[in-house]
């Protein structure tokens, strides 16, 4: 959403629609600002879209990153019933699709789509033109809808098209056939005063040789008794409510179609699936978000640089914090797949801009998240910058290696590689102290279940309402070391943190307060997950004696962390 109201400001006429098929609609977007648009969406959100005209007569399918064999069936059946369905006189149009670069893809049937085109010269199905067989001299209204899914996943809003099919495949993806769902729709049509949303009939279910010939069929009676001259009843919808859905199966039966119609298979319950493993955000929570620019607080939102003072947004009243209240975790990044052998990497671009949430200096980002064939995660961070800067990226990741959000994380066991930490005062900032951690709650040095004194009086807890400190980390000159772990034991899943930075965050989920649902109807309760950011000292542009921030022009910045994941 943020994308596209970004976008709609910048390259439309500043409206934004929200659609029934989980979607959003822009206007006024120039053509020639059309690939902007699609690859923002694209990197954005990982997904392809359901954008579509009368060429290829509005095909949908579902959502793009499932790879499941079903899935791929499903997509492929969705592209020949676009070219099945398109119009003799497009064929041979280009279709430019931006995904995963620049892909030009020519209307051109497949020879099993050639043979079954020849069908429209069948009795009844014949429109009586030769050079538009089907469609006669005047094609289906642009907002004529089919859609093709598979069992369970109604993404599609497989009822409100005027041809729903679901999919049905082996357990390898073979193709065995579909259900039909007929008379759907959500729009209006013109010149007709009653407008109304439908849900589709069930038609039956067929065999896989018979799908395209009903899917011409359908078609055929649209053409033959929808007034398309005055768009009256020019949508399925309309004449399904006028005529009926028994109607509509008879004729069908008796002059277009004469193979069986079984009834419908069973389909399972559907189900709302986390396609792109976004989920429901809040504010104050950052769940998995990059930080950036500068991640952490700093006091009252100011800080000098070569003296110059700088004013940044106090999102966390009285201070700045995450960057901000747009910071990383809100912008669009642009994204490239790294792929080798052993390894699968994510490559985040991003340039954030002079002045951006107050900051100075253009600067040129580049996150990389790589997992690997050993069970590890790494995150690498770099920049540069045309004008000095303070930087302080970091991964704010919640962990529960229970793996149940319901239950707290006071019984996992933490280590983290500290001989001291940074006080706070009430404000979460550091007090300029580093003080040792023996004696006091903040020893995690050997391993100490994280509830063992989270509830002991102590006014450094008190401050942070638990744990929400920065540890000052050992070893520092060895550089990317081993910085902390955490142990479930019940399920006995093990986490190990190594890192360049000299600091880790180690926060207990204090401020997690039941309001924001979980994935599983359940809620993100208070210390239902923890989070280990490394990073450099909250604060640090105005205590001197922590390590520099700054980052100057012809300087990079890099940074790198590694999670890794065991079973004990």
């Amino acid at each position: 959403f943020i994308s596209l109201d970004e976008l709609s400001d910048k390259l439309g006429n500043g409206t934004l629609r929200a659609t029934t098929r989980q979607a959003f609609q822009m206007h006024g977007i120039r053509k020639d600002n059309l690939k902007e648009v699609i690859q923002t969406i694209v990197s954005a959100m990982g997904s392809t879209l359901a954008a579509c005209g009368d060429i290829n007569r509005n095909v949908m399918a579902p959502a793009a990153p499932f790879e499941k064999p079903e899935y791929k069936t499903a997509r492929s059946l969705a592209i020949k019933v676009a070219d099945l369905l398109t119009p003799v006189a497009g064929q041979g149009t280009f279709l430019e699709l931006w995904a995963d670069g620049d892909l030009e893809y020519k209307i051109k049937p497949d020879k099993e789509i050639q043979e079954n085109r020849k069908l429209q010269f069948n009795e009844h199905v014949f429109s009586g033109i030769k050079k538009e067989p089907l469609y006669g001299s005047t094609y289906l209204p642009r907002k004529f809808k089919c859609a093709v899914t598979v069992p369970g996943d109604n993404s599609v809003d497989l009822l409100t098209n005027d041809i729903g099919i679901v999919a049905f495949t082996s357990k390898e993806g073979e193709f065995e056939g579909c259900n039909f769902y007929i008379g759907g729709g959500m729009g209006r049509t013109h010149n007709n005063e009653e407008t109304f949303a439908r849900i589709a009939d069930p038609l039956g279910y067929v065999e896989k040789d018979d799908t395209y010939e009903l899917i011409q069929s359908i078609v055929a009676i649209q053409r033959d008794y929808g007034d398309r001259k005055s768009r009256k009843n020019s949508r399925m919808k309309y004449l399904l409510h006028r005529k009926g859905i028994k109607w509509f199966k008879k004729i069908l039966l008796d002059k277009y179609f004469k193979k069986e119609i079984k009834s419908l298979r069973k389909e399972p319950k559907n189900k709302l699936i986390d396609y792109l493993g976004w989920h429901k955000q809040n504010k104050d929570y950052y769940f998995g978000a990059i930080i950036g620019r500068y991640g952490n607080r700093i006091e009252k939102g100011k800080f000098s640089l070569e003296g110059k003072e700088y004013n940044l947004e106090t999102n966390n009243y009285p201070n700045h914090l995450h960057g901000g209240v747009k910071g990383f975790d809100k912008v669009v990044w642009q994204a490239r797949e790294i792929l080798t052998d052993s390894t699968l990497s994510l490559e985040l671009s991003y340039l954030s801009e002079d002045g951006e949430q107050g900051y100075p200096g253009n600067l040129k980002v580049k996150v990389i998240y790589t997992l690997n064939n050993n069970d590890e995660l790494i995150v690498e961070y770099f920049a540069e910058t045309d004008k000095t800067t303070i930087v302080n990226f970091t991964q704010h990741s919640y962990f529960n290696l229970s793996g149940n959000f319901q239950k707290d994380i006071l019984g996992h066991e933490l280590v983290i590689n500290a001989d001291n930490f940074l006080p706070v005062d009430s404000n979460l900032i550091p007090t300029g102290e580093i003080r040792k951690v023996n004696t006091t709650p903040f020893d995690f040095r050997i391993p100490k279940k994280i509830g063992h004194d989270i509830k002991e009086k102590n006014q450094q807890l008190k401050n942070g309402i638990g744990y929400d400190h920065c540890w000052v980390l050992n070893n520092p000159e060895k550089d990317f070391r081993f910085v902390a772990s955490a142990y479930e034991e019940n399920s006995g899943r093990f986490l190990e943190v190594f890192s360049t930075e000299p600091g880790i965050q180690f926060y207990s989920g204090n401020f997690l307060d039941g309001t924001l649902t979980t994935k599983t109807k359940g809620f993100y309760k208070k210390r239902t997950g923890f989070c280990l950011e490394t990073q450099h000292y909250p604060d640090s542009p105005n205590q001197l004696n922590f390590p520099s921030v700054k980052l100057k022009p012809g300087e990079i910045y890099f940074s790198k962390t590694k999670f890794r994941l065991s079973v004990k």
